[in-house]
């Protein structure tokens, strides 16, 4: 059987964002089927909200793994199956919560923007605050000219205890990361003074290139999955794509801590 998944409103290509897309759903494999890329899955348009679908990348072992803390943070067993790593700054909530959700965005994708701005609040407030959700963020940038400085200016805000305060600055201005490189590094010299990070010491980091290491460990596991836009979730390890309003995010989360209860 299909599951139908993947109720789009999502960037997907370099350059400036366009009008929204349509509303689909692709049709995705179960896992008793072959993988099959999201590129080559059928596209209709929605009818009905979105369900998850499972991944489509990385074979399922046949042992769950049990939580693991690393070097660099916790590695849930959801993130183990769809082989990703931790992230050293990029996670919020219990690691021990029932439910993992791993996104993986776009500093210049204005549906990634719209999310943290609309929906992460309120699913900060109701499920990571208490416990029920363990959240991780990857970088994958994908849209913008100069998403790959914006995501290494939030790793290296969390070199300073400050990944989520320059995570929501760095959103607040996206046309900074479609003109020049210029003023992309004097936007992150305004994320970092208004963080309260130390600017000169943040700049440093991303022009040492510090921490482009982990933004492409993170892009590399995007293609490993083969996802095509931003933002992408995984909840529990099945795929949701796009910025879905927090009614979906409810129903969805609401029916997954009901499955594990």
């Amino acid at each position: 059987m299909l599951l139908l998944a993947l109720f789009l409103a999502a960037c997907a290509a370099a350059g400036d964002p366009g009008p929204p897309p349509p509303i689909t759903i692709i049709a995705a494999p179960t896992l008793a089927t072959p993988t099959v890329p999201v590129a080559a899955a059928a596209v209709v348009r929605a009818t009905r909200p979105p369900t998850l679908a499972p991944p489509t990348a990385t074979p399922l072992p046949t042992v769950t793994p049990a939580l693991q803390y690393t070097a660099d943070g916790p590695v849930t067993s959801s993130m183990a199956l769809l082989g990703l790593a931790a992230e050293p700054f990029a996670a919020r909530g219990d690691p021990r919560a029932p439910l993992t959700v791993v996104e993986f965005t776009d500093f210049g994708c204005p549906y990634c923007g719209r999310f943290h701005q609309e929906t992460f609040p309120l699913l900060l407030a109701e499920y990571i605050e208490q416990g029920r959700v363990y959240y991780v963020v990857k970088d994958l940038p994908i849209t913008s000219r100069h998403g790959v400085l914006a995501a290494q200016a939030a790793e290296c805000g969390g070199e300073q205890g400050r990944y989520w305060p320059m995570h929501s600055a760095l959103f607040a201005e996206q046309q900074a990361w479609y003109g020049e490189e210029a003023d992309a590094l004097r936007r992150i010299r305004v994320a970092a003074l208004a963080t309260g990070a130390d600017v000169e010491q943040l700049i440093a980091c991303v022009a040492s290139e510090q921490q482009i290491a982990n933004v492409l460990a993170n892009t590399a596991e995007a293609r490993q999955l083969q996802l095509l836009g931003t933002p992408a979730f995984f909840i529990n390890g099945r795929l949701l794509a796009g910025a879905q309003p927090i009614d979906i995010w409810r129903e969805i989360l609401d029916a997954a801590l009901a499955e594990g209860s």
